[in-house]
């Protein structure tokens, strides 16, 4: 396909015959991905997000993160996708390497996802961290529409990236990025888990994490839990408590939220009228209705469903906006082909009638054209799709094009990251 005349990113070419072997890590907002390079899936997967109490200890992984310690503090490293807390992503990287690989960073090269608006200043930073802290001797990074696109042996796709806290449409064309095309907005997992907490306070809906229940008990639906069941510790923290609470909407999300197919009308919606019940970890129960349908729309428009006490700006973008925005000035023959080569990719893009909704939008809205999404069938396997992307093109030997090492860092510093990861 011939490259049209706009402005690329993070090009890749066909791999050399010889492959290296490199440490894999994808930084989500919500979960962190860690592996080898070649590898088919991750060998680790634990939450981004980290412990720290007053005496400066850190706590990483599924149990220590989740485990309740007084006055215990859960930070975030990221923000719009991009890290924002440096400290917590070295001290995140060197439990990597120390803890679960057991492997010193010295000896293997290191190849990190990034976001597409990944400012110049962070690669930067992250090349420091890299060279400096962990000492490794070759450094990548690779941008995450890529890595969704090669997983899907499509070196010309239009990526769609639904997470917990952001959400990207991004055009990929010959193995290279439209990045003035690509587009992404903060209505994304997160911004339902709001609407849904707000639906739930709205309705008297109390959610108890797993951490304050002492024994699992079954009650009858809408029977009021036994206070007597949950423990009472001192100094939990509020940003330990909305962690965990957080863990319990990300179960009901997965388990009873659903996209409705065409925009979802409360009167005349037939699945908004079947119930579906949702157990808390204390024992209540309740049978949700057109509310597990109506709460999920804000990812398709997020004016439509205005939030208390937070005012959105006038004509913020849902998914099918900014897949309108990535396409716009794209010829219409390479629109065409881009909207019949959609990967989707992304948690929350694993919401019951999530993919039927978006291609009946699509459609409608390009009628002329075949529109196909390409999505896993396994939920593990969709959720890894970046991550595994980046294992496939960090295995390829483009020394000159992917990576930076060490002795070219000490003689060039920042500008050789510059250069090299535009």
């Amino acid at each position: 396909m011939t490259m049209p005349d706009v402005s690329v990113s993070n090009s890749h070419v066909a791999p050399h015959a010889d492959e290296i072997t490199s440490i894999v890590i994808e930084n989500g907002s919500s979960w962190t991905r860690v592996g080898y390079s070649g590898e088919g899936s991750p060998r680790h997967i634990f939450p981004t997000r980290y412990g720290k109490d007053r005496d400066n200890k850190y706590y990483f992984g599924n149990e220590d993160v989740n485990e309740y310690h007084a006055g215990k503090e859960i930070y975030s490293p990221l923000s719009d996708g991009i890290v924002q807390d440096w400290d917590g992503i070295k001290n995140l990287w060197n439990y990597v390497y120390k803890e679960q690989l057991d492997i010193d960073p010295s000896e293997v090269p290191l190849a990190v996802v990034e976001q597409t608006w990944n400012p110049s200043s962070n690669k930067v930073k992250a090349a420091e961290v890299a060279f400096e802290d962990l000492q490794v001797p070759l450094f990548s990074l690779i941008k995450s529409p890529l890595c969704a696109a090669y997983n899907s042996e499509l070196p010309s796709a239009l990526v769609i990236d639904i997470g917990s806290s952001v959400a990207s449409v991004t055009p990929v064309i010959d193995g290279n990025i439209l990045v003035k095309n690509a587009v992404h907005t903060k209505f994304a997992g997160d911004f339902i888990t709001f609407h849904i907490m707000s639906s739930f306070r709205a309705r008297n809906i109390p959610v108890t994490p797993s951490f304050l229940v002492k024994k699992k008990v079954s009650l009858e639906s809408n029977t009021p839990a036994d206070p007597e069941n949950l423990y009472k510790y001192p100094d939990v923290t509020e940003s330990f408590n909305a962690f965990q609470t957080e863990r319990v909407i990300e179960e009901f999300k997965e388990t009873t939220s659903h996209v409705s197919e065409t925009p979802f009308n409360p009167v005349s919606s037939v699945i908004g009228r079947i119930t579906r019940p949702f157990e808390f970890p204390d024992g209540f129960n309740f049978a949700f209705g057109p509310e597990r349908l109506a709460t999920v729309e804000p990812l398709f428009k997020p004016n439509d469903y205005p939030l208390p006490g937070i005012a959105l700006p006038e004509g913020s973008s849902g998914v099918v906006d900014l897949v309108n925005l990535a396409l716009a000035n794209i010829p219409a023959e390479l629109q065409e082909f881009l909207l019949n080569n959609i990967v989707l990719t992304g948690g929350t893009s694993l919401l019951q009638g999530f993919t039927a909704r978006l291609t009946n939008e699509l459609v409608a809205l390009y009628p002329q054209s075949k529109v196909r999404v390409l999505t896993s069938s396994s939920h593990s396997t969709h959720k890894n799709t970046n991550w595994t992307g980046a294992s496939i093109l960090a295995s390829m030997g483009n020394y000159d094009q992917l990576w930076v090492s060490k002795q070219e860092y000490e003689e060039f510093g920042a500008e050789v990251v510059k250069k090299r990861f535009k």
